[in-house]
C-alpha cells in the first residue's frame, strides 16, 4: 500500500484521519487544530522499548471518522485511525477501515508500517478501546497491535499502548499569505486550509475545505527545483483529489509546473492540472484545470 506514492499513507491517513500530518520533525510541530506542542498523553512499548509522545499529542473528529497523532523527539510518529465517532471497542484489520501506522524517520527506510499492509494475517492486527468526552473534547484510550511494512517485510509489536488527546473538529484556517486554488470540472474553487509537509523525502501539498469535505493534494519530492514534472501515482510526482473526504481520484495524467522554489524563505508556488481517475473505476473522471499554489513548508 505505501510504496512509491508514500505520501498516500501521509495525506489519506492524515487528511482523512490525520490532516496535515508528519512535518519535519522539530519540537514545536504543529496538530490538526494549528497549535504547536498539543497537550496531550500518548505511550506505547514498540518491540518492548517505552515510546513517549514528547512533542505533542491530539485528536480530530472529521468525516465520521476519529484520529490520533503522536509525535517524539526520537522522530517516530505514531496514528492512530477509527472510521466511527462512538466509544467503544475496534479492531484493526485489512477489511475493518480501523488502522495503526507508525513512521520512523531515523529509519533508512521510510515507509510506514501499518495494520492495512502484509498478506498473511499473523502479519498485522490488535485492536483500540475508545471513550469520547463530547463536552470536553477528549478521546481517551488503550491500543495493542501487529504492524507490518510491505516494502522490506518488517514487523513491529505495539504493546502497552494508551493515550488521552484533546479532539478538533476543523483542520486550520489558510494563512494569509498562501493560496491554493484550481478549477474543479470547470468549477472555481479555493481552498480554506492550506498545509506543505515533508515526509520521507517528499513534499505534499494540501489544501482542503477546514471540514474536510473536499481535498486537492500535489506530492513533489523534497529537492524538486523549478521545471515542469509529469504526474504520476507511480512516481514521487502524485495528484491527488477527495471530493467527499472518502472517494480517492489521482492524477492520470497530469502536469505540475514549479514556478520558485525558495530554500530561504521556505516557499514554493507553482501551476497544475491533471485528469483525475477515479482509484477504483478507471472510465470515471473529471478535470482539474487551472491549478495554482503559492504556499509555505
Amino acid at each position: 500500500m505505501f510504496t512509491s506514492f508514500r505520501a498516500l499513507a501521509a495525506v489519506l491517513a492524515c487528511l482523512l484521519v490525520f490532516s496535515s500530518c508528519q512535518k519535519e520533525y522539530s519540537d514545536t510541530i504543529a496538530g490538526p487544530g494549528g497549535s504547536a506542542g498539543a497537550t496531550g498523553v500518548f505511550k506505547a512499548k514498540i518491540d518492548g522499548v517505552q515510546y513517549t509522545a514528547d512533542i505533542g499529542a491530539t485528536g480530530s473528529m472529521l468525516l465520521g471518522s476519529v484520529a490520533i497523532l503522536a509525535y517524539s523527539k526520537e522522530k517516530k510518529f505514531f496514528a492512530i485511525q477509527i472510521t466511527d465517532t462512538v466509544s467503544g471497542t475496534y479492531v484493526f484489520s485489512h477489511s475493518s477501515g480501523h488502522a495503526m501506522v507508525l513512521v520512523d524517520s531515523t529509519d533508512a527506510n521510510k515507509d510506514a508500517f501499518s495494520t492495512t499492509q502484509g498478506t498473511d494475517p499473523g502479519q498485522v492486527g490488535g485492536s483500540v478501546t475508545i471513550t469520547i468526552d463530547k463536552a470536553k473534547k477528549m478521546i481517551s484510550g488503550t491500543f495493542s497491535g501487529k504492524l507490518f511494512r510491505d516494502s522490506d517485510g518488517k514487523q513491529k509489536q505495539i504493546t502497552e499502548g494508551s493515550f488521552q488527546v484533546p479532539y478538533t473538529s476543523t483542520v486550520s484556517a489558510a494563512k494569509s499569505t498562501d493560496t491554493f486554488r484550481v478549477k474543479i470540472d470547470g468549477a472555481d474553487w479555493s481552498a480554506k486550509s492550506i498545509n506543505a509537509v515533508t515526509s520521507g523525502g517528499l513534499l505534499s501539498i494540501i489544501a482542503s475545505e477546514q471540514n474536510l469535505t473536499k481535498v486537492v493534494s500535489i506530492q513533489l519530492p523534497q529537492a524538486v527545483t523549478a521545471g515542469t514534472y509529469d504526474l504520476d501515482i507511480a512516481t514521487d510526482y502524485a495528484g491527488l483529489y477527495l471530493p467527499d473526504g472518502l472517494t480517492a481520484y489521482t492524477a492520470s495524467p497530469g502536469k505540475v509546473t514549479v514556478l520558485e522554489r525558495n530554500t530561504s524563505s521556505k516557499r514554493i508556488r507553482g501551476n497544475f492540472e491533471f485528469k483525475a481517475v477515479l482509484l477504483t473505476n478507471s472510465a470515471t473522471f473529471l478535470q482539474m484545470t487551472e491549478g495554482y499554489f503559492s504556499v509555505g513548508y
